[in-house]
C-alpha cells in the first residue's frame, strides 16, 4: 500500500511541477498527493531500520525516493530519508538495488548525483564488486565535489581498470544529458590513458568513428 500510494503521487507530482499553494494564509496547504508523499517521507524517515528486513520491498521506495530528490520541493526530506534508508539496508543490499542506486551517481540533475555519491561513500562496502562504470564517470563529474566523492569511493573499495572498460563507457554515449557525456568522454580518454595500450587507443578510435 505504501508503496502503490507513493507512486500515484508520484505521477500527480510529474503532471503538476509547482506545489499546489493557497494564498493569503500563514499555513500552506498542498494537494493531497502531495501531502501524502510528505506522510510517506515521514515513516520511512522515522522507521527506517523496518527496511532491514528484506521481505519488505525496497527496489520502488529506492526508485521513487531517487525521483523525488530532482523536485525542489521534496529534493531535502527525500535526500534524508534515502539517506536513512541506506544506512539501514546497505548490508543486505541486492545486486539490482544497488545498480539502480548506481546509475543515479550520473543522473543529469547534480543534487541526484551528490546525495547518491554520499550514501555510496557513507554506507556501503563494496567487497564483491572491482569496477562500476557508473563510478569511474562519476570520478570525472564537472562537479568537483561529486569527482572528489567518487574518487574516494574508487580508492577506497580498491576498484580497477582492465581493457573492457573503454567498450563499456561506450554504451553511455548517448545519454541524454550534455555534461554527462562530457563527463563519459574524459572517462573514456582517462582510461585508456590509465591503461596505456596504443592497440586500445587505436581499436577504441576505430569504433567511435565507425
Amino acid at each position: 500500500a505504501l508503496v502503490k500510494t507513493l507512486e500515484s503521487s508520484m505521477a500527480y507530482l510529474r503532471k503538476n511541477k509547482k506545489p499546489l499553494v493557497q494564498a493569503k494564509t500563514e499555513f500552506v496547504n498542498e494537494a493531497k498527493e502531495e501531502e501524502e508523499i510528505s506522510f510517506i517521507l515521514e515513516i520511512i524517515s522515522s522507521n527506517p531500520e523496518s527496511f532491514q528486513d528484506e521481505s519488505i520491498p525496497r527496489t520502488e521506495i529506492i526508485r521513487q525516493l531517487l525521483t523525488l530528490m530532482s523536485f525542489p520541493s521534496k529534493a531535502k526530506p527525500a535526500k534524508e530519508c534515502f539517506l536513512a534508508l541506506c544506512q539501514n539496508i546497505a548490508v543486505t543490499i541486492s545486486d539490482s538495488d544497488l545498480a539502480i542506486i548506481l546509475a543515479s551517481c550520473i543522473d543529469s540533475n547534480q543534487f541526484v548525483r551528490t546525495a547518491t555519491l554520499e550514501a555510496l561513500d557513507e554506507e556501503f562496502v563494496f567487497q564483491n564488486m572491482t569496477y562500476s562504470s557508473e563510478l569511474w564517470i562519476a570520478v570525472h563529474d564537472n562537479v568537483d565535489t561529486n569527482a572528489e566523492i567518487a574518487s574516494t569511493i574508487w580508492s577506497e573499495n580498491d576498484f580497477a581498470l582492465d581493457e573492457s572498460v573503454p567498450s563499456q563507457l561506450l554504451n553511455f554515449i548517448g545519454v541524454q544529458d550534455h555534461g554527462i557525456r562530457l563527463s563519459v568522454a574524459t572517462a573514456i580518454a582517462s582510461a585508456i590513458k590509465e591503461l596505456d595500450s596504443p592497440e586500445l587507443f587505436a581499436g577504441e578510435l576505430q569504433e567511435l568513428l565507425q
